[in-house]
């Protein structure tokens, strides 16, 4: 199912009772963000977009979806009800779309885009038929690779310069285009911490930027 079908989307909204729908697409390689749908208008697609960019920290509920979470959820379960009410998210919600609670489903993913399907309401939680109709109506992803089941390389390799098991995890998710943001989502750190890691492996490696540092990476069989 197309996830750019608003006719297609509106429907979705409309089977549970939703007032709001949005599709929110995150190109995983270069960070880039696209809010479509039938609610999407220019200010809350500026906001959405916002909010997902600038996160200090990927919240548990898209974010839990960009690093491969299958099938329906709502960000009230994920944040837990004291947490959802005091996110930045809930804020967002209120004030762009009008709603207390989002649901949310992956309709579609490959190594490098996530598609997800957002649709909010006002009053109780979407309840679990909400999501099990969800389920039914959405192409459910593949899990995208996992940075930390990667070929291991050479032990005396990684010894020799010196890096730590979370400098390897950014430096192979680096090596597959990933911006900082993409990175962070895909290991759950800060956009801050990944720049962090990023400056101790250019000074391991004696680099300076992104491309030298993935072709010296390779030349030591890093990655």
């Amino acid at each position: 199912m197309p996830a750019s079908d608003a006719t297609v989307v509106a429907g979705l909204r409309d089977d549970v009772d939703a007032t709001a729908a949005l599709v929110l697409s995150v190109d995983l390689c270069n960070g880039d963000i696209w809010v479509t749908g039938p609610d999407a208008d220019p200010v809350t697609a500026a906001r959405v977009r916002h909010h997902v960019h600038r996160s200090e920290e990927p919240d548990p509920f898209v974010g839990g979806f960009l690093i491969g979470r299958h099938g329906a959820t709502t960000a009230q379960r994920e944040f837990g009800r004291d947490g959802w009410t005091t996110s930045a998210l809930h804020d967002l919600c209120r004030d762009a779309l009008g709603v207390d609670q989002l649901l949310g489903v992956p309709m579609g993913r490959t190594d490098e885009t996530v598609h997800l399907l957002l649709l909010g309401r006002d009053g109780p939680d979407f309840p679990d038929e909400a999501l099990d109709r969800m389920d039914r109506a959405a192409e459910l992803p593949t899990r995208p690779p996992d940075v930390g089941s990667s070929t291991r390389p050479p032990a005396n390799s990684v010894r020799r310069v010196g890096l730590t098991p979370r400098e390897r995890e950014v430096l192979t998710a680096l090596g597959t285009g990933r911006t900082a943001y993409a990175i962070s989502v895909l290991i759950g750190c800060s956009e801050r911490t990944v720049h962090r890691h990023l400056q101790s492996i250019y000074r391991k490696l004696g680099t300076h930027d992104r491309r030298v540092t993935v072709r010296r990476a390779r030349e030591l069989h890093l990655i």
